[in-house]
């Protein structure tokens, strides 16, 4: 029993690994770029509302793929909280293209 616990937490720290200082930033240059489109597309009046969610939801998709990749869980309580308070902005015309 004492091994098999000894294992599980060690496949558990495995699945918890930080990301590398590259991966980080790598990741923030990404979003900053996802953000920066968005801010330019939202200006074009009524089609930069759709781009701009469009955008939005290719950014969402790219972080989910990215943190599964990592073997990092991107949908847990608190973060669920939080991006459904995120999406409440998002709808918001020019305020979705904040970075949030």
């Amino acid at each position: 029993m004492n091994e098999e616990g000894e294992q599980i937490r060690e496949q558990e720290q495995e699945h918890h690994t930080k990301f590398g200082g590259v991966t980080f930033i790598l990741m923030l240059i990404v979003a900053l770029l996802f953000d920066g489109i968005q801010i330019l597309v939202q200006l074009i009046p009524v089609a930069g509302q759709i781009l701009g969610s469009a955008i939005g939801l290719i950014a969402f998709m790219t972080f989910f793929l990215w943190f599964a990749m990592k073997g990092m869980r991107f949908l847990t309580a608190g973060r669920i909280i939080a991006m459904t308070g995120t999406l409440f902005v998002e709808v918001i015309p020019l305020a979705s293209a904040l970075p949030v």
